[in-house]
């Protein structure tokens, strides 16, 4: 946000003369800025979540398990569901 309030703020006071230059300038902080969102959510979906939270979500579903295997590509293995405890009759 302050990245936009300052380029706005540049493009007031220099004038049309630096458009192209703000406009690069801009464009640059705003894909740095996407680059990392995207490294950060990435982050949250691999690393972040509980084996509870993962189980929930991609235990069950073969195809979004190794989907997330896929995405995550730096963790060893991915985490398996426990078993449910069998209880007696």
């Amino acid at each position: 946000m302050k990245t936009i309030v300052v380029t706005l703020l540049m493009l007031f006071l220099a004038g049309c003369s630096s458009w192209n230059t703000m406009q690069s300038a801009a464009s640059i902080q705003g894909a740095k800025a996407a680059d990392e969102e995207l490294e950060t959510a990435e982050w949250g979906v691999c690393m972040a979540p509980t084996v509870g939270a993962w189980q929930r979500r991609y235990g069950g579903n073969p195809v979004k398990s190794d989907g997330w295997s896929k995405l995550c590509s730096k963790p060893a293995i991915v985490p398996a569901p426990t078993p449910a405890p069998v209880s007696a009759p």
